[in-house]
């Protein structure tokens, strides 16, 4: 056109597959960072010690500190006992009976006053203990979930303590948690996989008083 701008035709064309794949990966980088970034920061609030405060408590969670004496004693005696059976089954790969660790002596499981017994169903399994005495006593368990086959799930290793998490010498990465019930329980064949949902009561260390 005589005496105006000229006119220019502009093409547009899609960023090419490498440009798309490249931007892509760029935002799933960012989305990791963060996602570090903010679990590093709960973390490092929690403090050296890594474990829960008191707001972090759900409805069914106690601290150890605040559950009655005889709670106490038992849940020190089966974590105890916990480690043990841990132990037995990094070095042969199944977890001992009841019975196997009462020969040896470890409690709670050689407490009279308690009836224990190994329940497992896949990759779940909990030693269960319901009271001999009588209905009005705590029932104990311990669960214990064991990963997939196949899938390995790493901690990092600046991460704080978790008591959640237990690993075995053999590197397998445990679910470990303990609970007691308020009345003693009938324990039958089934594996107690989700204890909230039935009124048990998840006992935690939790952050340490000073």
């Amino acid at each position: 056109m005589a005496g105006g701008n000229p006119i220019r035709t502009v093409e547009v064309l899609p960023p090419s597959a490498s440009g798309e794949t490249r931007l892509v990966l760029q935002a799933i980088a960012a989305i990791v960072f963060g996602s570090f970034f903010v679990i590093g920061f709960h973390a490092s609030d929690g403090g050296l010690d890594g474990g829960p405060r008191a707001g972090d408590l759900a409805p069914f969670q106690i601290f150890f500190r605040d559950a009655t004496p005889t709670v106490q004693r038992t849940m020190r005696e089966l974590q105890e006992g916990v480690t043990e059976a841990e132990n037995a089954r990094s070095a042969s790969k199944r977890w001992p009976t009841v019975e196997t660790l009462a020969a040896q002596g470890i409690p709670p499981f050689t407490n009279a006053s308690d009836r224990w017994r190994l329940v497992q169903s896949g990759l779940y399994v909990t030693y269960v203990g319901t009271s001999a005495v009588g209905p009005d006593a705590p029932a104990f368990l311990a669960l214990i979930q064991e990963p997939e086959l196949g899938y390995v799930e790493t901690v990092m290793p600046a991460a704080p303590s978790d008591e959640l998490h237990h690993r075995l010498s053999d590197g397998t990465l445990l679910h470990v948690s303990f609970w007691f019930h308020r009345e003693s329980v009938v324990a039958d064949d089934q594996v107690i996989a989700r204890p909230f949902a039935t009124g048990w009561t998840q006992v935690l260390v939790g952050r340490q008083r000073p």
